[in-house]
């Protein structure tokens, strides 16, 4: 069974714009650099945001079947992490192979699943685009890079369906991904995460 689950037209055109609008009017957008293998624009978003309730509402119980169903992660917390809105709009624009969660004791180290809605059309850029390797984790080779990209999840149909503007996927956060880098236009994504209940939390219920 794939490990990944792609909904295509999980948003309308006019929600993704609006959602794009909303974005827009949080006005924290930043330049982040990483490591020399990340240029983009983000702004951080509160799952609460009123232009966001309803969208965080309809992941929540996408994300709860598709987790019964498939991934069976246990003890997921509610969504509550804040959405990343990112822009791909310079020449070069990318974001390079890593995984979502890490063995930090940290926040990190409880992320569990990832989702990404496309918010642009394939028609709308070129270069950019997504990949989603099997490997999870950082891998120790010399030439990790090639070792990601002999081990891809995405079939050439699915890579067409996320170039469609509100396209969701969902997939284990220690799964090695990638943008790749932007030729021309512009291409934006919101990301967020879901995490683990805490074990602090956990034992409290128990």
């Amino acid at each position: 069974m794939k490990q990944h689950v792609i909904i295509p037209n999980f948003l309308s055109p006019s929600e993704a714009d609006a959602l794009i609008g909303h974005a827009k009017e949080a006005k924290s957008e930043y330049r982040t650099h990483r490591g020399g293998d990340a240029y983009c624009t983000v702004a951080w978003i509160n799952h609460d945001h009123p232009g966001f309730q309803a969208l965080t509402d309809s992941l929540t119980s996408v994300v709860n079947f598709h987790n019964a169903n498939r991934f069976r992660v246990p003890d997921l917390e509610p969504m509550c992490s804040q959405y990343q809105y990112t822009d791909y709009h310079e020449p070069g624009d990318a974001y390079g192979w890593h995984a979502d969660s890490g063995p930090s004791a940290d926040y990190l180290a409880r992320r569990r699943l990832t989702i990404t809605v496309s918010l642009s059309d394939s028609n709308e850029y070129t270069g950019g685009g997504f990949e989603l390797s099997d490997h999870c984790g950082h891998s120790q080779d010399p030439n990790p890079g090639n070792v990601y990209s002999s081990m891809l999840s995405l079939e050439h149909e699915e890579q067409e369906l996320l170039g469609r503007k509100g396209t969701l996927i969902i997939f284990p956060s220690n799964r090695i991904h990638r943008a790749l880098p932007l030729a021309s236009g512009s291409r934006k994504v919101l990301v967020g995460w879901i995490s683990s209940i805490p074990l602090v939390e956990q034992s409290e219920q128990t």
